[in-house]
């Protein structure tokens, strides 16, 4: 029996034995020679023609293809006996770059065979169709399957990966490859390389770095976000240096961020890494930019037309509670300041690490006319004051009347997070004394849904977060279908809902 290998994007393959070398192109290139003598074969996989500064990567045809000669070359094959097929080159509809890849990728391979001498018998390339292919090495005959799709594996995610560290590209690579569901597009060190690939290959996702020469990662986000936005995972090392970018990153629309693991950690982190992946490549990339730029002008005049509108007395008897997750710190920052000075106890539960929370609370502390803090254990609650719970940790809220306290605790994780939604909101709803309202915004899962369902039948006012508005509509999605939505509401109109239900005003 032959044995079939399957060849990815960026990779080559011989065969001495008889194989079957198989792959699926799009608008990549197959070149396939054979050995007319002595009765071997070998095949290559490449993406684009050349890249836009110094990269070996057999990704590029310009170097994919003279490695492919060279392995004929290392066993003994004569120019004169080499012949070669080329398949692939499938016209992109969606390319936005001045220059179809497809066409460019086959003239490529026909000017570097042609250098060398090796005449091509088979063309099977252009259109705009994609092709399952098998090239038998011990025969040279090359067969192929039509698909549907003009890209190399439609149904799966494009991932484009831009870290300046070789081995952390790497490392990313081995995390995503298990998932076959994903695929790698490309690997850049820098913005500068990233910006070819991005344009060409129009990636589903990009996995971006921080810290890189020439332009660092924020910088290059904001430039592609504002012009042509991406739903980008920023991976980097979760430490001091690092939450003022991110949360930069996060404000410029960066879908989520995860930390760089160590090789131990790897196969978990690729689990919680392809989560996210599929999660924002769901994602309206339109959404990520419509929403940063309207929490940016929001924050020019945070509300001034309703600072008048709170009166002390419902401040006083009222509290609130909010969830988030992916996509919640602008969410966040879009209701906190649409809100204003005069506010009852606000508590918050926004998934995120440690160290990261309270740069995230410092920086709305800044924007907001009230006091924002990452919450401590025993904080007596006041109003006029916001409560991020700590990263890391559970917050809940225990106590009666006026005499409320913060509980920061180390219980295990819920629905995976800690902090938990429902871990707060389980907590909020055994206090008594005051008229309580619960928020559920934007996030991945179903943390919080439960509980604010549980909260509802008791009496407490709810406001979930529609879907058109959401970054994700996981969590809110989820309370909206047990029916623990009161109301349901765009981003923009949460803040101004809030202070109605604060004056006791019936909302439709």
């Amino acid at each position: 029996m032959q044995e079939e290998i399957n060849i990815k994007s960026g990779e080559l393959a011989f065969g001495t034995k008889g194989e079957i070398l198989s792959t699926v192109l799009g608008s990549c290139i197959a070149v396939c020679i054979y050995d007319q003598e002595l009765k071997i074969g070998g095949m290559n996989h490449y993406l684009l023609p050349r890249p836009c500064e110094e990269n070996c990567s057999l990704q590029y045809g310009i170097y994919a293809i003279p490695a492919l000669i060279k392995e004929f070359k290392k066993r003994g094959s004569l120019p004169k006996n080499l012949v070669a097929k080329i398949i692939g080159g499938a016209t992109s509809p969606d390319s936005s770059s001045k220059v179809e890849v497809g066409s460019e990728n086959i003239r490529l391979a026909r000017e570097i065979l042609n250098q060398f001498g090796i005449p091509i018998m088979v063309e099977e390339v252009g259109g705009n169709i994609g092709r399952q292919v098998k090239f038998h090495t011990s025969t040279g005959e090359l067969f192929f399957k039509k698909t549907n799709a003009p890209t190399s594996n439609n149904s799966k995610i494009k991932v484009l990966i831009i870290d300046d560290s070789g081995p952390m590209r790497k490392v990313i690579r081995k995390m995503l490859e298990p998932d076959s569901t994903i695929e790698i597009i490309g690997e850049a060190a820098d913005p500068f390389q990233a910006e070819e690939i991005r344009c060409r290959m129009r990636p589903d996702v990009i996995t971006l770095d921080l810290h890189m020469p020439k332009k660092d990662g924020v910088s290059y986000l904001k430039e592609y976000m504002a012009s042509d936005p991406i739903p980008t995972i920023i991976v980097t090392d979760y430490n001091i240096k690092d939450t003022g970018p991110v949360m930069d990153a996060l404000e410029a629309g960066a879908f989520d961020y995860v930390q760089k693991p160590a090789l131990s950690e790897i196969r978990e982190a690729g689990e919680i890494l392809n989560t996210k992946i599929k999660a924002a490549a769901k994602t309206k990339s339109s959404r990520l930019k419509q929403i940063g730029q309207k929490a940016s002008k929001r924050l020019i005049e945070p509300a001034q037309f309703v600072v008048h509108s709170l009166s002390s007395p419902t401040v006083a008897n009222s509290i609130i509670a909010i969830g988030a997750s992916t996509g919640g710190t602008e969410a966040i920052k879009v209701v906190l300041t649409g809100l204003p000075k005069s506010i009852p106890p606000i508590l918050i539960v926004q998934h995120m690490p440690p160290i990261f929370t309270k740069s995230f609370a410092e920086r709305l502390n800044e924007l907001c006319p009230f006091d924002v803090k990452e919450a401590e254990d025993n904080d007596m609650v006041k109003n006029g004051c916001v409560y991020i719970a700590p990263g890391g940790k559970q917050m809940a809220i225990v106590g009666k009347g006026s005499d409320l306290r913060i509980c920061i605790s180390d219980d295990p994780p819920e629905n995976r997070f800690k902090p938990s939604v429902d871990f707060l909101f389980r907590s909020f709803a055994k206090i008594s004394g005051r008229d309580r309202i619960a928020i559920l915004l934007t996030g991945m899962g179903r943390d919080g849904a439960c509980e604010l369902l549980s909260l509802r039948s008791k009496g407490v006012r709810t406001i979930v977060q529609d879907e058109n508005s959401s970054i994700v509509f996981g969590m809110p999605g989820e309370a909206i279908r047990l029916g623990a939505a009161e109301l349901i509401r765009p981003i923009d109109e949460i803040s101004e809902t809030l202070l109605l239900m604060l004056k006791q005003v019936k909302i439709a």
